[in-house]
């Protein structure tokens, strides 16, 4: 069967056949998203109808501006990748789900995720490069996967329920500011010792969480390398501490700056360095700077122009740095960077969001 914006075969969606439509409402009656079925779609919100069972494999992947969804009660399992590279920001996952697929959501700059009971799996690098600060599983869960929740720099607590068996490796490596995990005292199957999860009976290790390694001056958090770690001061102006080479991951994530001056020297601003810093307005980018990672000013929303160095060689654009969407369909995932300011170069940004930057707007700009 098809209609006018789905091809639908019995109670599986096929494909939508309208990529640029902005909002979905999923038909009754369908109980499984097939594979690749919104792939590269510009909607931003979408809701699900109850008795949805199943999303496929990349359902929504590259849906690069799709910011809301509504998970149906119901819905029992997520495909691998099926969400990779949208905007989502804040899910709640429905009692009854059973299992989350490999690279689910892997680099979608979620800030909370809700699990509910039921869950028993999640796979593979699921949540990695996500932007969660808390988790708490659920009880019910056996299972979680290598990578799960790789490089989540902004992770600060995790709590393991008594279920929980399984542990893959690596799976809290990369998140730099948990300091350990709270587990249930009525789990039988893992350990806590320090800073290391363990099995039982202690023989193996699962994950280990490093120390910190670094120097901490008047709310600077540096490493011994020159990289800047993280930022924890209160100051509205900002002035990066000269011999600072690197802005690494999430240095100063939701940080309440209004201006931020760089000095000669620094040579890459991190992904998500200023994500969600909704304060600031200004930076001031060295002639130094060669490369600023994805999403490194995303959800910025006061700052409104931003001028490149003339030596800037890279920007990474999987997701762009300057927007809370990414950039234009077809782009690869880096390019030689212009000079001049950011305003000026709509094939770097996306016209969506970053037509709200000082000076003259984009083509095709919205307002």
């Amino acid at each position: 069967m098809e209609n006018s914006a789905f091809v639908i075969e019995g109670s599986r969606l096929v494909k939508c056949t309208d990529p640029d439509l902005e909002e979905i409402i999923v038909p009754e009656g369908i109980t499984e998203i097939g594979e690749r079925a919104f792939q590269n779609g510009w909607m931003t919100a979408v809701r699900l109808p109850e008795g949805l069972i199943t999303i496929g494999d990349e359902a929504f992947h590259r849906c690069y501006v799709l910011e809301k969804v509504h998970f149906p009660k119901g819905l029992r399992s997520i495909g691998k990748k099926a969400f990779l590279d949208c905007s989502l920001r804040e899910i709640c996952l429905p009692e009854g789900m059973e299992s989350i697929g490999t690279d689910a959501f892997r680099g979608v700059q979620l800030e909370k995720v809700t699990f509910s009971p039921g869950l028993r799996s999640i796979g593979v690098g699921a949540f990695r490069e996500c932007s969660i600060q808390e988790v708490k599983l659920p009880e019910g869960l056996v299972s979680l996967g290598k990578r799960a929740f790789e490089n989540c720099a902004q992770l600060r607590r995790v709590r393991l329920p008594a279920s929980l068996e399984k542990v893959g490796s690596d799976t809290f490596r990369g998140c730099k500011r948990l300091a350990g995990w709270e587990l249930d005292p009525g789990n039988r199957h893992l350990q806590v010792e320090g800073r290391r999860l363990l099995t039982a009976d202690g023989k193996k290790e699962l994950c280990s969480l490093p120390e910190p390694e670094g120097i901490e001056k008047d709310g600077f958090f540096l490493s011994k390398e020159g990289v800047l770690l993280e930022y924890t001061g209160k100051e509205p102006v900002v002035t990066v501490p000269a011999g600072v080479t690197q802005v690494g991951l999430g240095a100063f994530f939701g940080a309440a700056v209004g201006e931020v001056i760089f000095p000669e020297g620094v040579t890459e601003i991190g992904e998500r360095a200023f994500h969600s810093s909704i304060s600031l307005e200004k930076i001031t980018l060295p002639e130094s700077l060669r490369h600023i990672r994805d999403s490194a000013f995303a959800d910025c929303a006061a700052l409104r122009e931003v001028r490149l160095p003339e030596r800037l060689e890279k920007l990474e654009i999987g997701h762009c740095p300057f927007s809370s969407s990414s950039c234009p369909r077809g782009l690869p995932p880096s390019r030689p960077a212009p000079s001049g300011t950011v305003r000026a170069w709509s094939a770097f940004f996306s016209p969506r969001s970053c037509g709200r930057l000082a000076g003259e707007p984009f083509p095709g700009a919205k307002a």
